[in-house]
């Protein structure tokens, strides 16, 4: 007994064992590839991670977006290095859907029926060369966000985010808190593109077929009206701008029980949109002026573009 008893545990030893180094083994083999590609990732990382702190203008790649460094953020804000100095433009984000990270936007809109997509679309890929322009971007979803911002990651080193609409009204601001606009306190609709004035019309890309179609762009170029004293440009004006913060349907039911809209999307987020685009008394309140657009399908409802900050 003793001797069958020893060697059903020397078998169960055995097994044991073998369990052991099989798991080792799997795990190995599963872990190693994931290893292997973090390593190459921190490699490329560091490759092209810049000093710390950013203390000039930095930009990671040809034609990616131009980042401008800010004075430390206030508490409760994160450790924001830089704030892009413009709005993310189409020639921007084709980069990386030239390196086959990100696929083309696909233009939406509510209503949209199935040949108006296929119709946008078709005149995007068309005139594809045309849209690498320095105009902002307004047709990104969801997931194309958070495409391009994974690939502009492995790029600088750093988190790469859509700013808070705290963090937004503190960067547009350039930390003076009593400024009711990035350029001070007085109305002067001659600083920023207004949708509708004259410089935008006058402004606008030569691309045929695209002023027809929800794809065209937007605004005007960016960078032609003057920064902040930051050195951030078209803060208010030329198009909304997208932010991190998400209400949920719910949420914005509970707030407009009366909003007959509220309770038919209320299964649908809404996201802050800053920077009004537009002559009205919302845009007349400058910084603090806050929108929303309704995200629909991974889509957002309104145009609006991207900012995006550099963080720690």
């Amino acid at each position: 007994g003793r001797i069958r008893g020893a060697a059903a545990a020397s078998f169960r030893g055995q097994v044991y064992g073998n369990l052991h180094s099989l798991r080792g083994y799997i795990m190995g083999v599963i872990a190693f590839p994931l290893l292997l590609a973090s390593l190459h990732l921190s490699a490329d990382a560091k490759e092209s991670r810049p000093a710390r702190p950013i203390e000039a203008e930095f930009q990671a790649c040809k034609n990616c977006p131009v980042f401008v460094p800010v004075p430390a953020a206030p508490p409760g804000m994160r450790r924001i290095e830089a704030v892009s100095k413009y709005e993310l433009t189409w020639r921007n984000y084709l980069v990386a859907v030239d390196a086959g990270r990100c696929s083309l936007p696909q233009p939406y809109r509510v209503g949209f029926d199935s040949e108006d997509m296929k119709r946008s679309n078709a005149v995007i890929a068309a005139n594809l060369d045309k849209f690498r322009v320095d105009w902002p971007i307004v047709i990104l979803g969801v997931e194309d966000i958070r495409c391009y911002i994974g690939w502009l990651e492995e790029r600088t080193g750093y988190r790469v985010s859509l700013p808070s609409e705290k963090e937004w009204e503190w960067f547009a601001r350039a930390g003076d808190a009593s400024a009711r606009f990035p350029w001070g306190s007085a109305v002067d609709p001659n600083r920023e593109a207004l949708a509708g004035s004259s410089v935008a019309r006058s402004d606008e890309i030569a691309i045929p077929d695209i002023h027809d179609f929800w794809a065209r762009p937007r605004g005007v170029r960016v960078g032609l009206f003057p920064p902040n004293r930051w050195g951030i440009h078209d803060l208010m004006g030329n198009v909304m701008e997208l932010t991190a913060d998400v209400i949920s349907g719910e949420q914005w039911l509970q707030r407009h029980p009366d909003d007959a809209v509220a309770r038919r999307t209320r299964t649908r987020d809404r996201v802050v949109i800053k920077g009004s685009d537009r002559h009205s008394p919302e845009w007349e309140k400058g910084v603090s002026a806050t929108l929303y657009t309704l995200v629909w399908d991974g889509r957002y409802a309104a145009h609006a573009g991207v900012r995006l900050i550099l963080s720690r």
